[in-house]
């Protein structure tokens, strides 16, 4: 069992692009294996805030600190039956939380949002238990579409595979984009899962929503349904998303500092199986979303 003594230090990243591991590793003696655990438990702090993951990129300058005595943070959030949007014979829609994988497998065993979304169900008459049709990214916020079994969910996938279901985004991203459509063939590869080289063409549709200093909000329309779209067109187009890791440009400064992905789900438009009409639902504009206008914008 990996264990690690106290500590307390601080230090700053030399360069732009400093793994945080390697920052961290500056501050005590460590193994690969007892840094990462630091990291796991909420003892590391970029700024102001936790840093859950070892390989984020630091910008030089950055303040890294450990300390061994702090309480970790509730990292694994809960589901709450106000995020439970409807729940009808044959779907349920919910708002996923931040940080919440949301369908098994997962590397850590950790419960995800259909997990957590099935145990919050029993509770409904008839216990109805939900299946899933899609997925979001551990660290996108915002509407998920489950189907419910027994119910009428064929239509549902049929949609979904048919690019007929209306996803809309929130993305935070640097720069001033204008209105544009992303239309090109993309690496689609699943390095992290050892895949084989993957090219697809995907087609996004972004529109300005306001703009707050050296960043902007701004809606994607995404026309299909690749791997990473939205992130990996705004990042070839020279608009990053703020808090991306994977899909960045050789030397890319990220305008302010944001510890994850700000991409929120925020309207879905299909076909209600059981109600034979078109359905929409919206959110409002994530509060982290909004956290990191604030500060492209330097309001408190």
């Amino acid at each position: 069992m990996v264990q690690v003594g106290h500590i307390r230090g601080e230090t700053q990243a030399l360069d732009d692009g400093e793994p945080a591991i390697q920052a961290v590793r500056r501050i005590a003696p460590l193994s690969q294996s007892q840094a990462r655990l630091l990291f796991e438990t909420g003892k590391v702090f970029v700024g102001n805030s936790p840093c859950l993951d070892w390989r984020t990129s630091l910008q030089a300058g950055s303040r890294v600190s450990v300390d061994t005595d702090r309480r970790r943070p509730s990292r694994q959030p809960g589901l709450s039956e106000d995020s439970v949007i409807e729940l009808s014979r044959s779907l349920v829609v919910v708002n996923k939380p931040r940080l919440l994988v949301s369908v098994p497998p997962t590397r850590t065993g950790e419960p995800t949002l259909l997990d957590l979304l099935a145990d919050l169900l029993k509770s409904r008459p008839g216990a109805p238990s939900p299946l899933a049709l899609h997925r979001l990214d551990r660290e996108t916020s915002g509407l998920m579409l489950f189907g419910i079994s027994g119910g009428n969910v064929a239509p549902l996938r049929r949609q979904l595979e048919r690019h007929e279901v209306e996803r809309e985004y929130y993305a935070v991203v640097a720069g001033a984009p204008g209105d544009m459509t992303l239309a090109e063939t993309i690496d689609v590869t699943r390095e992290r899962f050892n895949g084989r080289e993957t090219r697809r063409f995907a087609v996004t549709e972004v529109e300005p929503v306001r703009r707050e200093g050296p960043v902007s909000l701004v809606r994607c329309r995404p026309r299909t349904g690749r791997f990473h779209q939205i992130r990996i067109q705004l990042a070839a187009a020279g608009f990053p998303l703020l808090g991306e890791k994977e899909h960045l440009p050789p030397g890319y400064r990220s305008p302010i500092p944001a510890p994850m992905l700000a991409l929120q789900s925020f309207r879905l438009t299909f076909l209600h199986p059981d109600r034979g009409e078109r359905a929409s639902y919206e959110l409002p504009v994530d509060p982290y979303l909004d956290q990191l206008l604030r500060a492209g914008s330097g309001r408190p």
